[in-house]
């Protein structure tokens, strides 16, 4: 932020369960500690970063929030970043039709629980 005084921060962040179990699948030569842990440490280190942040420069997005409620996180993302009414409503439209994060059809949207996940 001090480098690029304009810029904005988007932190997008998915649930312990569902991004151990994605990693799992991408990157199976790690062991599922190795993720839990990875994934702990990111967590940790954004939530002592983000306190040195300008707060009104930063936005946190949680996955399952652009799934189930795209307008709020569109109208978030539009203020955040100046967006035109036009502008937002693309920002809307892609998160309610595209999923690039899925690794299979229909994965984005299942809430995996403890018993589930293997």
């Amino acid at each position: 932020m001090e480098a690029w005084p304009t810029s904005r921060i988007i932190f997008a962040r998915r649930r312990g369960i569902e991004n151990v179990t994605s990693r799992l699948a991408k990157s199976p030569e790690r062991d599922f500690a190795y993720h839990c842990q990875d994934w702990a440490n990111n967590m940790r280190a954004w939530r002592t970063i983000a306190e040195q942040l300008d707060q009104a420069r930063i936005l946190e997005v949680d996955q399952r929030q652009m799934l189930e409620t795209p307008e709020i996180v569109g109208a978030r993302l539009g203020q955040l970043l100046g967006l035109t009414d036009m502008q937002q409503g693309t920002v809307i439209k892609v998160l309610c039709t595209e999923r690039p994060q899925e690794n299979f059809p229909g994965t984005a949207s299942r809430i995996a629980g403890i018993l589930e996940s293997g």
